[in-house]
């Protein structure tokens, strides 16, 4: 089955631009600060697109639905998104941070598969998600994320963007211990 032409287009843009935001400006930092001899073997969360649409009530925003790896050690850049990204943690654990621009609900994964009431993560605080817990970002809520554990973390999440836009903007947090994703 063929895809419409603008759908083809632009998925293929949004993955190639995905693929340069992660491996360029967004290239994980490993949580131990290795020498620059081993930067070669340095590893990187990836972003793959599995589906996406544009839904005729969204205002030629692009609908998709993601999965995301991120390997033991990897810290995510400090970033925005362009719009709403839900994500659910597959596997692993995610050490999750909000450093400013607003809140994101936090539901934790409950007992017999129920949901728990959503918690709010504020400017500053930090979390563990965890398989089953779920996180909404809310569009310009500047938050990162880093996997100090030592097994993969999966993230499905589902996004609502402007299709021109890229999908995660890298941002340079003026400098405090809150902004810091070591911390200091």
């Amino acid at each position: 089955m063929r895809l419409p032409d603008r759908l083809h287009r632009t998925g293929s843009t949004l993955l190639a631009a995905c693929a340069v935001l992660l491996i360029g400006a967004a290239v994980a930092f490993p949580a131990s600060h290795e020498s620059t001899a081993n930067a070669a073997s340095t590893v990187v969360a990836v972003r793959e697109v599995k589906v996406g649409g544009f839904p005729e009530n969204a205002n030629g925003q692009v609908l998709q639905l993601l999965r995301t790896t991120v390997p033991p050690g990897v810290v995510l850049p400090v970033h925005i998104h362009p719009g709403m990204q839900v994500a659910w943690i597959e596997s692993g654990v995610l050490t999750y941070t909000v450093v400013s621009g607003g809140s994101a609900p936090i539901t934790r994964h409950g007992m017999e598969g129920s949901p728990e009431p959503a918690e709010m993560l504020g400017p500053g605080e930090t979390t563990e998600l965890h398989p089953g817990d779920t996180v909404t970002e809310p569009e310009g809520v500047v938050h990162y994320g880093q996997n100090l554990g030592e097994e993969m973390v999966v993230i499905w999440s589902a996004v609502l963007f402007d299709p021109d836009l890229p999908a995660a903007v890298v941002v340079t947090p003026i400098a405090s211990p809150l902004a810091s994703p070591t911390g200091g």
